[in-house]
């Protein structure tokens, strides 16, 4: 078996343009934006509501304000129990590695079980 020293050294390849067909849910870009525009409304900036992350004082920088929080869907739109449609209320702000941590459970977390786990860790 190649030793990881020489496998760190090999090529491979990259980069390649591929063709896909595949199938996958619409989602509203509306709802995200005035879920964001709400939150910022009534918080004052976007935040981790999980991990309570604030990119600008995390980066030390203006310019991260309300970048990189997503938008969180409490109800997955593949569970039968979404009806189709998607209300501002029903999106959550997280950041991404939240965002990825709830989506590795399954079935889902909610925002509010990743928050309680969190505290209890740190």
């Amino acid at each position: 078996a190649a030793s990881v020293d020489q496998n760190e050294e090999a090529d491979f390849p990259e980069g390649l343009l591929v063709e896909k067909l595949h199938r996958s849910r619409e989602r509203s870009r509306r709802v995200v934006d005035l879920a964001k525009r709400r939150f910022i409304e009534e918080y004052g900036r976007l935040y981790c509501e999980a991990c309570g992350l604030d990119p600008e004082k995390r980066f030390a920088s203006a310019k991260m304000r309300n970048r990189i929080i997503e938008a969180h869907h409490d109800v997955p739109l593949s569970d039968a129990k979404h009806e189709g449609t998607t209300k501002v209320t029903d999106l959550r702000m997280v950041c991404p590695t939240c965002h990825r941590a709830i989506h590795a459970i399954r079935p889902w977390k909610k925002v509010e079980e990743l928050k309680r786990f969190l505290a209890g860790r740190c």
